[in-house]
C-alpha cells in the first residue's frame, strides 16, 4: 500500500554548526538536522554526483540491506561480534546535489583496518631483538658488522 506520510519524521530545524569532512577524492560538508521526533540526524552533502553514480550507489545501498537482513542475521559468528550492514540513507536534493546520512559515531571499515594495521606495526617496532638472534655467523649480524 501507500506509505503513512503522517508517520514521517519531518524536519524542525536545521542545526547551526557545519563541518568539513574529508573523503577520499572529495570534501563534504556535514550538517545537523532536528527531526520532528526531536532525534538529531547528521547528514552530508555531496555536490557533483551525477546519475549514473547515484543509480550504482542506490543498488549498493540495497545489496547492503539484502545482506544484513538475510546474511549477517543467519551467521552465528557474525551475531556474536553484533556484525551490521548500514546501507546510507540517499536523499537527492538537485540533479547534481544529495544528502547522505551520516552517523558521526560510526567508521569506514578502511578506517577501522588502517587504524589496526598502525598498530600493529607500532607493536613490532616495540619489541626488542634478543641477542641470540645476531649469531656472529648470521648475515644480519655480518651486515650489521660491516
Amino acid at each position: 500500500g501507500e506509505p503513512n506520510s503522517a508517520q514521517h519524521v519531518r524536519i524542525a530545524r536545521v542545526g547551526a554548526d557545519v563541518s568539513v569532512v574529508r573523503r577520499p577524492g572529495a570534501a563534504a560538508r556535514r550538517l545537523a538536522l532536528l527531526g520532528t521526533d526531536g532525534r538529531w540526524y547528521w547528514f552530508v552533502l555531496e555536490s557533483s554526483v551525477n546519475a549514473m553514480t547515484q543509480r550504482t550507489e542506490e543498488r549498493s545501498a540495497q545489496l547492503h540491506r539484502l545482506i544484513d537482513a538475510f546474511v549477517l542475521t543467519r551467521v552465528p559468528a557474525a551475531l556474536a561480534r553484533n556484525l551490521r550492514l548500514a546501507a546510507p540513507t540517499l536523499l537527492p536534493t538537485s540533479l547534481h546535489t544529495r544528502l547522505v546520512a551520516d552517523d558521526p559515531a560510526t567508521a569506514p571499515l578502511i578506517d577501522a583496518l588502517a587504524a589496526a594495521l598502525t598498530q600493529k606495526a607500532a607493536a613490532a617496532r616495540r619489541v626488542p631483538m634478543s641477542s641470540s638472534s645476531l649469531s656472529p655467523s648470521s648475515p644480519r649480524a655480518r651486515s650489521a658488522n660491516a
